[in-house]
């Protein structure tokens, strides 16, 4: 009967062999849980990043879509408006009679409707410095001042196609020139910022393909 049970020594050495087994397996599970602890994390830590560059890329994408092409083609009407108004203008210098000057207030004062709406969109639409739209605001109303006060020149009785000529071109033209150069800065801004935000939706696009390529290797 004695053979069947251990002896002391046998269950110490038992013991001793079984220990670091043991402290193996606990190693291994701590291991495993760290490691699917780390794996949650990163992938909660990759849907953050994806629902973040999401929606970042929906706004530069929105911003693409609209603002730009938008902006662009507003500031486009203002330069097309301002243009046509040298052209009433410009005729006075040759034909200034009571109703030449009529007509050419009559074209001046319906292009002055036109240019409200894209002028206002500007102002809604635009990315660049607000400082620049304010400057094309300014120079638009000193040129609607400008424009009436030639207008009265040119109505007057002792008028000549000289004085006319001379006058337009001393404090009109000059005017014509600066709108439509603000005009053209606000056009090249606009493109520029569409370059801008297109080179950032790509590099939210590539953020999260190289995320998803990380987080399938492991």
């Amino acid at each position: 009967m004695t053979g069947m049970w251990l002896g002391d020594g046998e269950l110490r050495i038992m013991k001793k062999n079984a220990e670091p087994q043991e402290r193996s397996v606990i190693r291994s599970q701590r291991f495993s849980v760290a490691s699917t602890a780390v794996l949650i994390l990163l992938m909660l830590c990759y849907l953050a990043m994806t629902i973040h560059n999401s929606a970042s890329l929906a706004a530069q994408t929105e911003i693409i879509s609209n603002h730009p092409f938008e902006g662009v083609i507003s500031a486009g009407d203002v330069k097309l408006y301002v243009s046509e108004m040298s052209l009433p203008t410009g005729r006075l210098e040759r034909h200034f009679s009571a109703d030449d000057v009529e007509y050419a207030r009559g074209k001046l004062e319906e292009l002055d409707r036109l240019l409200e709406a894209p002028v206002a969109r500007i102002k809604e639409l635009y990315l660049g410095d607000a400082e620049d739209v304010r400057e094309l605001e300014e120079t638009l109303s000193r040129l609607e001042t400008e424009r009436r006060d030639y207008l009265a020149f040119c109505g007057r009785a002792d008028t000549t196609a000289g004085d006319i000529e001379a006058y337009s071109g001393e404090r009109l033209e000059p005017l014509y020139d600066e709108a439509l150069r603000r005009t053209e800065e606000i056009i090249s801004t606009a493109q520029a910022k569409k370059v801008g935000y297109g080179e950032t939706a790509e590099h939210l696009r590539r953020t999260s393909l190289i995320g998803s390529v990380v987080l399938m290797g492991l």
